[in-house]
């Protein structure tokens, strides 16, 4: 008698591609003449099964990711299997060779993440890579990606997909981006490359003018937790007290919706990682970029009364004389700029915030005046 075991339901064969990513990974392995060496001890090679198998695992997931991808092009040449995960496999040997027979779980899954990313995007434009991240960082949060698109990011989803040619002949050039520019750039590539060219020129060109928008627009925050003086009325004020957390929550929340964590936007804004530094010390970008802010600030968000929480704390004059100041989180909000760096509270007192170079060059007086 001839018993039927029923096939468990794999609809999106996820686990069909398991079994498939796990035997190219295995035959890169086994096609390495360093394999015999690796696994001759038993238990150690049981160790190397189960974490090959959560990288498997892993692999599948981001591939997953990747091809949900809105406006991902055409599949690449050859096949995951062929030049992501068998070449991997053969890598893999040598990590552990030189790890001390042993694997280093996050350098591994790096490593795959990113040959998955060089698979999927080559021959794409930033923007598309950029959301090629985004997605894998999506998926896996944690993940750490050295790529160099990483290291060189900016915030394409910022950039609307501009048409900038329509029907255009091959002589036709971007007054701006003329093709004289284009070649030494590529080098030899189609003339039908151009316009992509000038479009992912435009794109860029505007996404770096939304960082010199937020550079230059006047924000009290940004100012505040770059600031090494406070002025009130003229007067330095002394044991001072800035609550970092809620001026860098106000930085954060700042900045355009959907916004993620990018190389070009720290560089943009260097009060953003004093801001997120003040709410996470432990911060690190490597970590970060490519994920949301949005995420960020529902891990870290500090709940605060604008009308009563003090973000700002202080006295005017010498030890023992002067006033005592509060300014609050709500007189922060209705702050009005008068100058660079100096703001008209609500209530009339003028505040001026003073940065680390300036503040190099001021006297240490008790009561100095700070002028606009």
């Amino acid at each position: 008698m001839t018993t039927n075991f029923p096939i468990p339901a794999d609809p999106d064969e996820f686990f069909m591609s398991m079994a498939v990513f796990s035997a190219f990974i295995d035959k890169g392995m086994r096609a390495c003449p360093d394999f015999p060496a690796l696994v001759a001890d038993g238990p150690h090679e049981r160790r190397l099964v189960d974490d090959v198998a959560k990288l498997v695992l892993l692999a599948v997931r981001l591939e997953r990711a990747i091809l949900a991808v809105d406006g991902l092009l055409g599949r690449p040449r050859g096949s995951v299997e062929q030049n992501v995960c068998e070449p991997f496999g053969a890598w893999y040997v040598g990590h552990c060779l030189a790890n001390g027979g042993v694997s280093a779980y996050e350098v591994c899954r790096s490593h795959l993440a990113e040959a998955l990313i060089d698979y999927f995007t080559e021959g794409q434009a930033p923007l598309d890579v950029w959301s090629t991240i985004r997605a894998i960082k999506a998926e896996e949060p944690t993940l750490m990606l050295c790529h160099e698109v990483v290291a060189n990011s900016i915030n394409w989803e910022w950039a609307p997909r501009f048409v900038v040619a329509n029907n255009t002949n091959n002589t036709a050039e971007h007054p701006l981006h003329p093709r004289s520019a284009w070649r030494p750039k590529t080098g030899p590539v189609h003339v039908s490359e151009y316009w992509p060219w000038v479009e992912h020129c435009v794109r860029e060109a505007y996404v770096r003018s939304r960082y010199q928008a937020l550079t230059a627009a006047p924000d009290v925050f940004m100012q505040l937790v770059m600031a090494k003086l406070v002025f009130v009325e003229g007067c330095r004020l002394r044991d001072l007290q800035v609550r970092h957390d809620l001026a860098g929550q106000e930085v954060i929340e700042s900045l355009p919706a959907r916004t993620a964590f990018s190389a070009g936007l720290f560089e943009a804004l260097p009060a953003l990682r004093q801001a997120v530094l003040a709410l996470a010390p432990g911060f690190d970008p490597g970590a970060w970029i490519g994920r949301p802010v949005s995420d960020f600030m529902s891990e870290y968000v500090v709940a605060a009364d604008p009308d009563s929480t003090a973000v700002v704390t202080g006295k005017t004059g010498q030890s023992g004389e002067g006033r005592s100041v509060a300014i609050t989180l709500a007189a922060l909000w209705n702050g009005v700029p008068e100058s660079s760096g100096v703001w008209r509270l609500e209530d009339g007192a003028v505040l001026k915030l003073v940065g680390a170079s300036a503040a190099d060059v001021m006297p240490d007086t008790g009561g100095e005046f700070a002028t606009a």
